[in-house]
């Protein structure tokens, strides 16, 4: 079994390298990392992502938090190989997390060029992150093209695949962040609705629940795999 993972709004997938060093040996994964420098709307992007999923291999579908939407577009209509689909701190719909004149200045271009220490302690890796950690994610961010990133944020708060979501027939975990100052509970119960036999871990940490605690995520995912495809 591959894990295909599918990254936050930078897209880069440098995030995933906490994440990616503890997972077991038994356990393969892939990223696929969006281009830095193309405009590509939420649907451009599930087009993007399409082609490059294994075409001979079984795999799982992990995507964290700007990725949902797009893992539930490709879950939806079941893709060659996909498996189940694990969503991190995620969404099927606009999330309510800040109010929308914060929510602009956070997003804006010029702070996109260099994310405030502020913002990326308090909405994103938490008060105590280490400053090492805090290093990587502006270098993944800053590695983006603020324009990408700006319209990336545009595309969260309009997005909506609800019905997309509705029609997965696949396994589906779900780990929420219970100290996410980003994506709220609304939007987890919203999912819990639509599918109610849907598995969910809560796991103590901020929004980027994969940098820190990729220990406790990993363990999660690994053994609802076991459990639930015999591995």
């Amino acid at each position: 079994m591959k894990l295909v993972l599918l990254p936050g709004l930078d897209g880069t997938g440098r995030l995933f390298e906490p994440f990616l060093g503890v997972l077991p040996s038994q356990l393969s994964s892939v990223i696929i990392s969006y281009p830095t420098d193309q405009l590509l709307s939420y649907a451009e992007l599930v087009q993007f992502a399409r082609q490059h999923l294994p075409s001979d291999e079984d795999y799982v579908l992990l995507a964290e938090s700007f990725s949902g939407p797009i893992a539930i577009e490709l879950a939806a209509v079941r893709e060659k190989n996909l498996k189940a689909l694990v969503l991190i701190a995620s969404f099927a719909s606009s999330p309510a997390f800040l109010p929308q004149i914060l929510s602009l200045l956070l997003f804006r271009t010029s702070l996109m060029l260099s994310p405030p220490k502020f913002v990326v302690s308090r909405y994103l890796l938490g008060a105590d992150a280490p400053r090492d950690l805090i290093e990587i994610f502006r270098q993944a961010t800053t590695s983006v093209r603020p324009d990408v990133m700006a319209l990336r944020m545009r595309s969260v708060i309009s997005v909506d695949v609800r019905r997309s979501f509705a029609a997965c027939q696949l396994p589906i975990l779900y780990l929420r962040a219970t100290q996410d100052r980003l994506v709220r509970r609304r939007s987890l119960v919203e999912l819990q609705k639509i599918r109610t036999e849907m598995a969910l871990v809560d796991v103590d940490g901020p929004h980027l629940l994969l940098q820190r605690e990729p220990a406790k995520c990993a363990e999660v995912i690994v053994h609802y795999l076991s459990e639930t495809f015999d591995l």
